[in-house]
């Protein structure tokens, strides 16, 4: 049977594109043209049922010690983004991190060495092989005052990751270039994005494709992509998505340029 770590070792792309596969929930795979391989707020346990009694109503598309990447990145701390019954895989592994400042104690905590984390607050960036990746403003209010979203630049193509976000344009926008790829919440719970702010965000974002996320893995956390798939209609020059758990995307920069 082919897995999902199959596909997504034999994606090819060429110069300019981005293979992109959900992981369900926030999470994403990102691959690049030069192979680089980035996992953004992989869950992949059912970590938050034992923690907060709140099973996960999709099946996970791999396991923890099956998520073989280069990068790890991670938006904020709360478990269904930094998976804390991944981490001791994880900390087996070679992949490095790239992660908020409220993830540097769980990191720590699971044996995963100092050198192997790159803590990136609001407006920091570094570079990882072909990627510059760059934390941006989120606005996760008092859940999580030290969230970031993620501005991944590979090659030519440029993906904006929202992060956990309330639809605040005045912390979102400034500083924002052009943008290939975004990816919103869409659920309108626990201070995110509903599906018609998320909406009105790529309005003034003005992204070439818009996928929403962060529905679907809990009953408490909302969202409608139905309806999100409806409003989104109106959004002049921007394809919007949903994508299914295990899915994979090629997106390609110069294609709507």
């Amino acid at each position: 049977m082919t897995t999902l770590a199959d596909m997504i070792a034999r994606l090819e792309l060429q110069p300019g594109q981005a293979g992109i596969c959900s992981l369900a929930q926030a999470g994403f795979i990102i691959k690049t043209a030069a192979g680089t391989t980035v996992a953004i707020d992989p869950y992949l346990t059912d970590s938050v049922n034992r923690l907060a009694g709140f099973p996960r109503l999709i099946p996970a598309p791999m396991t923890p010690a099956e998520l073989d990447v280069d990068l790890i990145a991670i938006t904020h701390s709360h478990p269904d983004h930094l998976d804390p019954d991944a981490l001791p895989a994880w900390a087996e592994m070679r992949m490095r991190f790239v992660a908020a400042p409220d993830c540097a104690g769980a990191l720590r905590d699971a044996g995963i060495a100092g050198e192997r984390v790159t803590i990136l607050r609001k407006g920091e960036s570094c570079s990882f092989h072909d990627l510059v990746i760059r934390a941006t403003d989120a606005d996760h209010g008092d859940l999580a005052p030290e969230a970031v979203g993620y501005l991944i630049t590979a090659g030519t193509l440029t993906l904006y990751n929202v992060g956990d976000s309330g639809f605040a344009p005045e912390r979102l926008l400034p500083g924002l270039p052009e943008i290939d790829v975004m990816i919103a919440p869409v659920n309108g719970a626990y201070g995110n994005l509903n599906e018609e702010e998320a909406c009105r965000l790529a309005a003034l974002v003005k992204p070439r494709r818009l996928i929403g996320c962060h529905t679907g893995m809990f009953a408490v956390h909302g969202g409608d992509p139905a309806r999100f798939l409806e409003l989104a209609r109106e959004l002049k020059g921007i394809e919007a998505l949903m994508m299914q758990p295990g899915e994979c995307r090629l997106f390609a920069a110069e294609e709507h340029r």
